[in-house]
């Protein structure tokens, strides 16, 4: 006399049926781990919070500068003798740090010459501005360096500032430039689709 003995499912509206669903539920939307970022990703993340930080500090120590100044000269008639100079030193650092952020966002005019280029053409064009681009960076880097170390006993007239501070804004930005065109190796060497790899 054997017998089989099955197991009824849950009512629709009973309590076991909703706590079921809710497991089901969260069981189907738990998001896997991500993967931790590589130590090349966490460096960039790192130089590009530095870089964007850095950047608004001297822009807006600029125009805290230039403001004092505006106010001093024509509202209070006693001009200050160190804010030119120091605007333009922190205009220098702006500059050549803009140019690395630029080449972080790929943002660099540029002029569409050959628009009808073949895709191997394509190619050999992507290469040689990649190559100008390092050798600029390169040599930005190299001279500033240069100039730092020759300059490193001068200080500025009106504010008594060292001049290597300023030109260390070159081999800074060469150096960061330097690093977002090696960035941009991974993209170049996937450019296999005839898609225009460098705006």
């Amino acid at each position: 006399m054997g017998g089989s003995f099955t197991t009824a499912a849950p009512p629709p509206h009973s309590l076991e049926w909703g706590a079921l669903k809710v497991a089901d539920t969260l069981t189907i939307g738990k998001a896997s781990p991500r993967p931790s970022p590589s130590p090349i990703r966490k460096i960039d993340r790192a130089i590009t919070r530095f870089e964007n930080v850095l950047g608004v500090a001297l822009i807006v120590t600029v125009v805290i500068v230039v403001a004092m100044q505006i106010v001093f000269r024509f509202c209070l008639s006693q001009p200050l003798s160190w804010s030119g100079e120091t605007a333009t030193y922190l205009l220098v650092w702006t500059t050549f740090l803009g140019m690395a952020i630029a080449q972080r966002e790929r943002a660099h005019v540029t002029m569409q010459v050959l628009p009808n280029l073949s895709r191997a053409a394509r190619r050999v064009v992507d290469w040689i501005c990649w190559f100008a681009t390092f050798g600029m960076f390169f040599f930005l880097g190299a001279g500033g360096l240069q100039l730092s170390f020759l300059h490193h006993v001068q200080r500025s007239p009106a504010t008594g500032l060292p001049i290597w501070v300023v030109y260390c804004a070159l081999p800074v930005g060469g150096a960061l430039g330097l690093w977002h065109t090696f960035q941009d190796l991974p993209r170049l060497l996937r450019h296999d689709d005839g898609t225009k790899a460098w705006h």
